[in-house]
């Protein structure tokens, strides 16, 4: 939960730069909402993996838009915004369309959250410390990323802006099962 605190101030910090609250404190009391409901292990997990899916679908209408595969993307509330930050340099880090690294980092969160539970012992605390270390390292990216939105590209990308409220949503989930593992791990040895 207090990780979860950390997440959410930043990016209602950062959301809120330039004029752009957009009812992020809203969505963080969700956040807070779900990481104190009182779930099992592959509950936790379940929620995990069906947020990363939804980040699969949102990274790949980016990516399909980036690699020109679609003309234009639906932009609600910013207009032209998404189109603008998903043609912007800092969406294509050495070249690469930045959407590529969502499609690859919420699938294999997806798979390490759907695998945690079927595995136990030194493997499942291993998958679990990686699907935390990852959660908070894509809350971290986002972190940023929604900074440069208006910052470096002077828009907002709805899109974008989703993935942030999903990869936030997961780090505070994936580390309290994470935790509750190793609890776990530890009165059993």
């Amino acid at each position: 939960s207090q990780a979860a605190g950390l997440i959410c101030s930043s990016n209602i910090l950062l959301l809120s730069l330039k004029h752009s609250y957009l009812r992020v404190s809203t969505v963080c009391r969700i956040i807070f909402r779900i990481t104190r409901l009182q779930m099992s292990i592959r509950n936790k997990w379940s929620w995990v993996a069906g947020l990363a899916t939804a980040g699969v679908i949102d990274s790949l209408y980016l990516l399909l838009f980036q690699t020109k595969k679609i003309d234009r993307i639906i932009c609600p509330i910013f207009g032209e915004g998404c189109e603008r930050v998903s043609r912007h340099p800092i969406a294509y880090p050495r070249g690469i369309p930045d959407a590529i690294f969502g499609v690859a980092g919420y699938t294999a969160a997806a798979a390490i959250a759907l695998a945690i539970p079927r595995t136990t012992g030194n493997t499942q605390k291993t998958l679990a410390a990686a699907a935390a270390g990852g959660s908070v390292l894509a809350a971290g990216l986002s972190a940023f990323l929604t900074y440069a939105q208006p910052t470096k590209t002077g828009a907002w990308c709805f899109w974008c802006l989703v993935s942030a409220i999903i990869s936030t949503t997961m780090a505070p989930i994936a580390i309290s099962g994470s935790i509750e593992i190793l609890r776990n791990s530890n009165k059993q040895e």
